[in-house]
């Protein structure tokens, strides 16, 4: 079974914000960013509560809020950026050529343009699917996105079923 496909940037976008409201990792790192400003804002609410000088424990508690505030934008604002940074130094796979999935017995085979490789079904982590794509996860942060509506060789729905089927034929015999 093979279906072909081209990404853009806005497909890569996708995939970011996806990865960035479901990834452990991301979800860490951003409860780290927050913590610093959220628990500098509880002792100043606290001080500006249980005593101290109003004023000044006024402005501390609003800086502290302020910067709560900036590293919750900051955050998703710098990884968004980061991948578009990947995107126009072409280290994502190149989006001009179409990406060819073909399924097979020891798993996937990718081509796209002068890159070709294959991916083992013990490599595949996980496939998460939302209505405009599919992600197929060979690492934590790495995954092949197929744009459903991008799809030019091929039938999207079934493949996807194929594909989600022989992996789990494979995690049942007890391979992975």
């Amino acid at each position: 079974m093979h279906i072909a496909f081209t990404n853009s940037l806005e497909d890569y976008l996708a995939f970011g914000e996806y990865h960035y409201h479901n990834s452990s990792a991301i979800r860490r790192s951003r409860y780290i960013t927050q913590g610093i400003p959220a628990v500098l804002l509880l002792y100043f609410i606290g001080l500006y509560l249980f005593g101290g000088q109003k004023p000044t424990v006024f402005f501390w508690m609003f800086l502290a809020l302020a910067f709560l505030v900036f590293t919750r934008l900051y955050h998703k604002r710098n990884y968004l950026k980061r991948l578009t940074k990947m995107y126009h130094e072409g280290i994502l796979l190149n989006t001009s050529d179409a990406i060819d999935l073909t399924i097979h017995e020891e798993g996937l085979s990718v081509h796209a343009g002068e890159r070709q490789g294959e991916i083992t079904w013990q490599e595949i982590e996980h496939i998460d699917t939302i209505p405009t794509h599919s992600f197929i996860y060979t690492g934590p942060f790495i995954a092949l996105i197929i744009p459903k509506e991008k799809v030019s060789e091929g039938d999207f729905g079934p493949f996807l079923g194929e594909l989600n089927s022989r992996l789990d034929r494979f995690r049942s015999a007890g391979r992975t």
